[in-house]
C-alpha cells in the first residue's frame, strides 16, 4: 500500500496556527487516515510533513506492520 496525500476539497494539507504558537499541518493518506505534524513555523511543519510522508511511503512507519516485515525492511 502506498501512502500519498489525497487532494480534498480543502486542499492537500491544512496549516493552522495553534493557541500554543505552533503550526499544525494535517494530511490524509489513501487509506483515509489523517496525520498531524507540528512545527514552530509553517516551513518547519511542512518539512516534517514531507519527512513523514516519505517514511510512510517507504513503509517504515505503518501501524499494521508485522515484526517479520519490519525485520525484512531493516
Amino acid at each position: 500500500m502506498t501512502h500519498t496525500a489525497i487532494i480534498t476539497k480543502r486542499g492537500v494539507n491544512m496549516a493552522k496556527k495553534r493557541s500554543d504558537g505552533r503550526v499544525q499541518v494535517s494530511f490524509r493518506t489513501e487509506d483515509g487516515k489523517r496525520h498531524y505534524v507540528y512545527g514552530a513555523n509553517k516551513r518547519e511543519a511542512e518539512q516534517k510533513k514531507l519527512e513523514l510522508m516519505k517514511k510512510l511511503a517507504d513503509g517504515v512507519m505503518t501501524r499494521d506492520i508485522t515484526l517479520d516485515r519490519f525485520f525484512d525492511a531493516w
